[in-house]
């Protein structure tokens, strides 16, 4: 069974940000690339309480100060694509990597795995 275990030093985080930001996937999508940056440096900042539909419409998305989640897909359609991208990432024998990220279902809360542990961090 997997064990929860403290945030990991977040320069290890980001090193990972990195190698999967340098993807081309990711260098031609700026959008994807914001909100994983974004998702990322909130969790590591100790504000992951601050993820929600509305903050990342409007914070990362570009949508106006009146936008409603409800109504408009945009933040769960980009957050499909980015659970897609972050996925075939990690299938494609990334094998050196020490950590591992990856957003849960309906969910914009980013989790960390320890691969080399396998443990959730």
């Amino acid at each position: 069974m997997d064990k929860i275990l403290a945030q990991p030093p977040p320069d290890l985080v980001k090193q990972q940000m990195k190698q999967i930001l340098n993807q081309v996937e990711f260098i031609r999508s700026s959008t994807l690339t914001k909100f994983l940056e974004y998702l990322v440096n909130t969790k590591l900042s100790g504000h992951e309480y601050k993820i929600n539909d509305y903050t990342v419409g409007v914070k990362v998305l570009g949508r106006p100060s009146n936008f409603n989640p409800l109504y408009d897909p945009v933040v769960k359609t980009h957050a499909s694509r980015l659970r897609n991208l972050l996925r075939h990432y990690y299938e494609a024998n990334r094998k050196n990597d020490v950590i591992r990220i990856s957003l849960p279902e309906k969910d914009y809360i980013p989790v960390f795995l320890d691969i080399t542990k396998h443990e959730l961090v």
